[in-house]
């Protein structure tokens, strides 16, 4: 895990339910060359033991496991 990925963890810890596109937006304050892509994938890849997706792709978001 790199500091993105320690970062979309901690994210989600503090703002439990927010979705990909809300967890990028708080993250471009830290990180500037931060991507929507770039959190989909750490999400997908390497984070899929810690944390899972509620509800519905439209309105659900990720919570700590």
């Amino acid at each position: 895990m790199n500091d993105v990925d320690l970062s979309i963890l901690r994210t989600i810890q503090l703002n439990p339910g927010l979705n990909a596109k809300q967890i990028t937006e708080k993250l471009l304050l830290q990180y500037s060359n931060i991507t929507l892509d770039m959190v989909k994938n750490s999400l997908k890849r390497k984070l899929t033991q810690y944390v899972e997706f509620r509800g519905s792709p439209k309105i659900g978001g990720y919570f700590v496991i």
